[in-house]
Parts: structure tokens; sequence; C-alpha cells
């Protein structure tokens, strides 16, 4: 089994991407280009702290099942 993450720096881009977006329909609607923007960075930074905080929790789980696994045989 091989496991691998993204890098970060593309998950940055990424998700920034996505967010910017959205916030051109915010900024569309209230006119706050530096609320949108200030938004759209702070949301990516989480994306990357969310997917390496998922990728943590799967490795666990999967190192949890394998020693249960090879502890039977």
């Amino acid at each position: 089994m091989k496991m691998s993450l993204g890098h970060p720096v593309l998950i940055f881009l990424y998700s920034l991407a996505l967010l910017l977006f959205g916030c051109a329909i915010g900024i569309h609607w209230s006119n706050s280009l530096w609320s949108a923007s200030k938004v759209a960075l702070l949301g990516a930074a989480l994306m990357v702290i969310h997917d390496w905080a998922t990728a943590v929790v799967f490795f666990w789980l999967t190192a949890q099942w394998f020693r249960k696994s090879t502890k039977g045989s």
C-alpha cells in the first residue's frame, strides 16, 4: 500500500483559486476587496491544514488496522 500527500503549495493555490471565485461574487455584492481577499487567503490556508490533518487521521487509522491485522498472524 502506498500513500502520498499533495504538495502544500499546490493545495494552497488550488484552494485559493476556488475561493477567489466565491470572493468575486462577494465583491460584486458588497464592494469590499480587502475583506474578500483576506477570507480567500485564510480559507486556502485552512484547506492546507485540513488536508494534512485528514492525512494524519487516515495514516493513524491505517497503522492501527495494520497493527491489528499483523498481531493475529
